[in-house]
Protein backbone atom coordinates (compact mmCIF):
# COMPACT_ATOMS: atom_id res chain seq x y z
CA UNK A 1 0.00 0.00 0.00
CA UNK A 2 3.11 2.55 0.74
CA UNK A 3 4.59 1.90 -2.50
CA UNK A 4 1.72 2.93 -3.98
CA UNK A 5 0.96 5.92 -1.84
CA UNK A 6 4.72 7.16 -2.87
CA UNK A 7 3.60 6.34 -6.92
CA UNK A 8 0.61 8.61 -6.17
CA UNK A 9 3.09 11.24 -4.22
CA UNK A 10 0.51 11.12 -1.66
CA UNK A 11 1.91 12.67 1.50
CA UNK A 12 2.10 10.26 4.76
CA UNK A 13 2.40 13.43 7.09
CA UNK A 14 -0.20 13.29 9.51
CA UNK A 15 -2.15 16.46 9.83
CA UNK A 16 -2.52 18.00 12.76
CA UNK A 17 -5.91 18.95 14.21
CA UNK A 18 -6.37 22.61 15.77
CA UNK A 19 -6.03 22.26 19.32
CA UNK A 20 -2.77 20.31 18.95
CA UNK A 21 -1.59 22.72 15.79
CA UNK A 22 -2.61 25.21 18.35
CA UNK A 23 -0.51 24.17 21.42
CA UNK A 24 2.65 22.77 19.12
CA UNK A 25 2.90 26.90 18.12
CA UNK A 26 2.20 28.20 21.31
CA UNK A 27 5.21 25.20 22.76
CA UNK A 28 2.77 23.70 25.30
CA UNK A 29 1.24 20.26 25.42
CA UNK A 30 -2.59 19.11 25.70
CA UNK A 31 -2.06 18.28 29.64
CA UNK A 32 -0.65 21.95 30.57
CA UNK A 33 -3.44 23.44 28.18
CA UNK A 34 -6.13 21.33 30.62
CA UNK A 35 -5.02 22.52 33.84
CA UNK A 36 -4.41 26.21 32.70
CA UNK A 37 -7.61 26.74 31.01
CA UNK A 38 -9.68 24.86 33.32
CA UNK A 39 -11.66 22.92 30.41
CA UNK A 40 -12.60 18.98 31.24
CA UNK A 41 -9.68 16.42 29.70
CA UNK A 42 -13.38 14.66 28.33
CA UNK A 43 -14.26 18.15 26.50
CA UNK A 44 -10.67 18.50 25.52
CA UNK A 45 -10.68 14.79 23.64
CA UNK A 46 -14.20 15.22 22.25
CA UNK A 47 -13.19 18.14 20.53
CA UNK A 48 -9.54 17.35 19.35
CA UNK A 49 -10.80 16.07 16.20
CA UNK A 50 -10.34 17.04 12.56
CA UNK A 51 -12.82 20.07 11.57
CA UNK A 52 -14.32 19.74 14.79
CA UNK A 53 -16.58 23.18 15.89
CA UNK A 54 -15.68 24.38 19.50
CA UNK A 55 -18.32 25.91 21.00
CA UNK A 56 -17.65 29.25 22.07
CA UNK A 57 -17.35 29.48 25.64
CA UNK A 58 -14.89 26.66 25.25
CA UNK A 59 -13.03 28.18 23.04
CA UNK A 60 -12.85 31.60 24.66
CA UNK A 61 -11.21 29.63 28.06
CA UNK A 62 -8.62 27.58 25.52
CA UNK A 63 -7.50 30.72 23.85
CA UNK A 64 -7.04 32.39 27.12
CA UNK A 65 -4.11 30.09 27.54
CA UNK A 66 -3.69 29.78 23.70
CA UNK A 67 -3.20 33.04 22.53
CA UNK A 68 -6.29 35.15 21.05
CA UNK A 69 -7.20 33.92 17.35
CA UNK A 70 -5.23 30.63 17.61
CA UNK A 71 -8.19 28.38 17.42
CA UNK A 72 -10.00 30.97 14.39
CA UNK A 73 -10.56 27.18 11.96
CA UNK A 74 -11.92 25.77 14.76
CA UNK A 75 -14.69 28.33 15.87
CA UNK A 76 -18.44 27.36 15.69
Amino acid sequence: MGWFRKLGKTNDTPKLTAIEQACADKGIDLDKLIKKSKVSANTVSKYNVMDAKIPTGTLNKLEKVLGKGSLSSASK
